[in-house]
């Protein structure tokens, strides 16, 4: 039970889960990583204006599990 919006994004991601979301990783096409936030929370607004546009990998860690979604920046 986890979304995010928008994709493709600009400047923030909304996150939101039914259980605790510990952290947010962001990963370049090289398999770099390019941006890590703890979010510790239900729901988090996470910050990406710093990310160059292109394609990420978007992994996202709650209660131990890692997941990974496709993400565009605009």
């Amino acid at each position: 039970n986890f979304s995010y919006a928008p994709n493709p994004a600009n400047n923030f991601i909304n996150l939101s889960a039914a259980k605790t979301i510990s952290k947010v990783e962001f990963f370049n096409n090289l398999g770099q990583n390019v941006l890590e936030s703890s979010v510790n929370a239900l729901s988090s607004n996470v910050n990406i204006s710093s990310l160059n546009k292109g394609v990420y990998m978007m992994n996202i860690t709650i209660d131990g599990q890692t997941q990974a979604f496709k993400i565009l920046k605009q």
